[in-house]
């Protein structure tokens, strides 16, 4: 679910875990094309990089798309602050 409450259905495509990345895409007759791939990237001790590419069609739902995407950066930043402090 979105943070605007949209619901969609996604299929998993591909999950490599050795390079440490997941492929989906969604379904449904909103789209005719839907890929988007998450990939972590070590950048040195203790830090990492991840590249998140999203394409789809038609071009009408980027806007969209680029909105959700924004919202959902701080959620991951914020999760992630807290999975690496010490226990």
């Amino acid at each position: 679910m979105f943070a605007d409450g949209k619901i969609v259905r996604e299929r998993l495509i591909a999950r490599d875990e050795q390079s440490r990345r997941i492929v989906w895409g969604w379904l449904g007759n909103e789209v005719t094309h839907d890929n988007t791939s998450m990939q972590v990237f070590a950048e040195g001790e203790g830090r990492s990089r991840l590249v998140w590419i999203h394409d789809t069609l038609p071009d009408e739902l980027g806007a969209w798309l680029a909105a959700a995407m924004d919202h959902l950066v701080p959620v991951f930043q914020q999760t992630l602050a807290t999975e690496a402090k010490p226990t």
